[in-house]
């Protein structure tokens, strides 16, 4: 590829594709971000990558829960401070570093202690809460919180949460499988007067896997009022009958897109893919042809 037209392809896609929300193709990292194949991953077309398994203890600090053999639970912030380590620090960061076609980053929680936080202290910028999320933002370069809420769907404390999580710096994100209208409210709510580009409930994530496996994007599109981004789960053996493989992903996200309400694509997870000895460029390739990065009139084809 040309040089300057490499330049503008990416510039374009840094600058454009967070305004017009229409080339996402992300995916969960489910494995410690330490023991994964991040060269594969941030090389392999992906432009999201959501973190799973952090979470927040009651007086605030913030976690970074191992799910995998080997690794152990990491407390990353605590009293105003990050104090996840160096290195950890530094493998976030490589994660958009030169070379990478990652633009963003994401860390995905579930609602433990975000009711009980909000109340009391609440969510000021004096708060250890508050603090902590700044502290992680800037030593892991953080865009996003992702909201993986499946049990307590408050909507009050969430909104409350979401809007402190803004003053940090931080967009809000979802990932829904259920409960229509409980992330219909947080959106409608969070984004009161909002518009685009600057919502800051920007994307749902919908799992369309497991108990979300009858879950129709464009149905949850009208609904929400935001496009969303349909997850599905690539080929594993926890629950084989939900896996995906890449060329049945491509055809998926085909079908989606046809019909409307969708703004990329996205997998559940790293982890299997790596355990199954999948190919993180299989999986990439099929979101990037549905999803091809803006580019000059008279693009070259891509290396293989």
């Amino acid at each position: 590829m040309h040089l300057h037209c490499l330049i503008r392809i990416l510039l374009v896609d840094l600058v454009l594709g967070p305004v017009l929300g229409a080339n996402i193709r992300a995916i969960y990292l489910f494995k410690d971000v330490l023991k994964s194949n991040t060269t594969a991953l941030i090389t392999s077309g992906f432009n999201s990558l959501i973190i799973f398994g952090v979470g927040i203890l009651e007086d605030g600090s913030i976690m970074y829960y191992s799910n995998t053999p080997g690794s152990a639970d990491a407390k990353v912030a605590s009293g105003g401070a990050y104090i996840g380590g160096n290195g950890l620090a530094a493998k976030m960061q490589s994660l958009k570093a030169a070379g990478s076609s990652v633009i963003r980053l994401e860390i995905s929680m579930n609602s433990q202690h975000v009711k009980d936080l909000m109340a009391k202290p609440g969510p000021g910028a004096d708060t250890p809460l508050h603090k902590n999320f700044a502290a992680l933002k800037a030593a892991w370069g953080l865009d996003a919180v992702n909201n993986d809420d499946e049990s307590l769907y408050d909507v009050t404390s969430t909104v409350t949460f979401a809007k402190m999580l803004g003053k940090v710096g931080y967009r809000y994100t979802g990932a829904p499988y259920t409960n229509t209208a409980f992330w219909k409210s947080l959106i409608s709510q969070t984004n009161a007067g909002l518009a685009e580009p600057n919502l800051l409930f920007d994307r749902a994530y919908l799992q369309c896997y497991d108990g979300g496996a009858g879950n129709d994007p464009g149905a949850w599109a009208n609904n929400l009022g935001l496009k969303v981004v349909p997850l599905v789960w690539v080929t594993n053996d926890s629950k084989p009958s939900y896996g995906t493989t890449a060329a049945a992903a491509k055809t998926k996200f085909q079908g989606w897109k046809a019909r409307g309400g969708v703004i990329g694509g996205g997998y559940w997870n790293d982890y299997d893919i790596e355990k199954m000895g999948l190919s993180y460029k299989g999986y990439g390739d099929a979101l990037a042809s549905l999803l091809p990065l803006q580019s000059c009139p008279t693009r070259p084809p891509q290396p293989q």
